[in-house]
């Protein structure tokens, strides 16, 4: 059955052996892009060599981190709700806007300057 795996294929099979991963954390590895590692983690599906381990929420659709081997997938976390989508918009924001303000105030404070120690330039 692995005989007709592609040297990719067998590489995000070693990279999915060691710890259940994201298609993105592999693509990033291994140089190639998202949407090709998300094709090619359907079709190592189809074929019975990973299963989807687990799901994490992130801001948009949940991730799946993916196992190697048959197994029966994980169940899919619910779709946010309009209020939990708005919650987590705000938190997001206001995260932004407190490190905006505190560069702000860094920005703000003039910073000392050391006089030159220049002597061809001492004449200045």
């Amino acid at each position: 059955m692995t005989k007709n795996l592609s040297q990719t294929e067998a590489a995000v099979l070693r990279r999915v052996s060691k710890k259940p991963s994201t298609c993105q954390e592999i693509a990033f590895e291994l140089r190639k892009a998202n949407s090709t590692l998300e094709a090619m983690m359907r079709r190592l599906k189809a074929l019975g060599l990973v299963h989807v381990d687990s799901y994490v929420r992130t801001g948009g659709r949940p991730k799946r981190f993916w196992a190697i081997g048959p197994g029966e997938d994980a169940a899919a976390p619910p779709r946010q709700t309009y209020q939990e989508k708005l919650a987590s918009q705000r938190e997001r924001y206001q995260e932004r806007d407190s490190k905006r303000r505190e560069l702000t105030v860094q920005m703000s404070q003039p910073t000392p300057i050391a006089p030159r120690r220049d002597i061809a330039a001492s004449w200045f």
